[in-house]
């Protein structure tokens, strides 16, 4: 073992003749290099804490202790080796930020997180390789609300872009909402918005009762359409008319019912 100094103009190596403890009082102050062969630990701590050393193939801070190892800075950076590739830039009171290839991936906002790419390739890639039958992998999005009621947001997905005068717009979402939030009862709904002449407009509400296309939203389908067979004629409903398929002596035939009840049938 050696404490290699170097100086301008001078370069001197002390040998350290023993191998017992030595305890030194005091501030030490070096000019130049301290070197350390591989293995060799800087060691600190009343318990040996913290370990500083490099193993042959690798860097290390090892914290042993009880508590946490501390990294404090009021803007902290983490470099490639060649101090020209940042990694990542934690900020204080601020956002941290993690790069790829010294370019920003991801960054935390007052408001949350974002992921900021060129490429058409995903963006966020949840990768499972569990091989049950089980559903996976999972994304959940929870509202947890001290007061849940009939009607409350759950969580939105936004799909945005630009129009033609270089302003984010907002050109479609999908929401999911509570229908009845009693105890046992439970229902949701599920609906999709869509900018109809530059207003947002919800085309769809999906619930747990029935599918509806809302304002002025048309069905078109391309192939065919299957009924199932009801027993009956279905109630009226105000403001609405129904086309069904009815069983009619073992044959399965449609109808339209008017709002007034009255029922015609087309086949």
């Amino acid at each position: 073992t050696h404490i290699k100094r170097e100086a301008a103009g001078a370069s001197t190596s002390i040998q350290v003749l023993t191998t017992n403890a030595q305890t030194i009082s005091g501030v030490k102050t070096h000019s130049a290099n301290v070197e350390y062969a591989d293995n060799a630990k800087v060691i600190m701590g009343d318990g040996d804490d913290l370990k500083i050393y490099h193993s042959g193939s690798h860097s290390i801070i090892q914290d042993a202790g009880a508590g946490y190892l501390r990294i404090r800075g009021s803007k902290t950076q983490i470099m490639g080796n060649a101090h020209d590739e940042m990694q990542g830039v934690f900020t204080e009171d601020g956002s941290a930020e993690l790069y790829y290839n010294g370019t920003k991936m991801f960054e935390t906002t007052t408001s949350g997180a974002q992921i900021t790419t060129t490429s058409t390739d995903d963006a966020l890639l949840i990768d499972m390789t569990e091989a049950s039958s089980t559903a996976g992998p999972v994304l959940s999005l929870k509202r947890n609300s001290g007061s849940p009621a009939d009607a409350d947001y759950l969580g939105q997905i936004n799909f945005k872009g630009e129009n033609d005068a270089d302003q984010e717009v907002n050109y479609a979402n999908i929401t999911g909402k509570i229908l009845d939030a009693s105890d046992g009862s439970e229902d949701g709904i599920l609906e999709m918005a869509h900018l109809k002449n530059g207003t947002s407009t919800t085309t769809m509400r999906f619930r747990s009762d029935s599918l509806q296309l809302l304002n002025d939203t048309n069905l078109r389908v391309t192939g065919h359409m299957e009924l199932g067979v009801l027993d009956s004629d279905p109630s009226t409903t105000a403001d609405f008319a129904h086309i069904y398929a009815k069983d009619d002596s073992a044959s399965a035939e449609v109808y339209v019912r008017d709002e007034a009840g009255n029922v015609t049938k087309l086949s």
